[in-house]
């Protein structure tokens, strides 16, 4: 993902906006909010991050309907990136 937003700074051009949609991450029966460790990395890149929206999905909105209650994501972070 670091990768990933260094290609993201290096192509914007100054003064643009961009969003980033992460889901929530389950690993060893923890559920971690991937949008702050994201959002760490960005502005250590040099985007300001503005804001997190934790936009929470209904369960008849998921795109894989068929996983058991309580699998797959049940939030996800939009983060609002500016590079000045």
């Amino acid at each position: 993902m670091k990768d990933c937003l260094m290609e993201m700074y290096r192509v914007l051009r100054r003064n643009s906006v961009c969003f980033v949609v992460i889901g929530d991450v389950r690993t060893n029966g923890r559920i971690i909010n991937a949008a702050e460790p994201l959002a760490r990395i960005a502005d250590s890149i040099g985007f300001r991050v503005v804001r997190i929206i934790n936009d929470s999905i209904p369960r008849a909105k998921k795109y894989f309907i068929f996983l058991p209650e309580g699998k797959g994501v049940r939030l996800d972070g939009i983060i609002e990136l500016h590079k000045s």
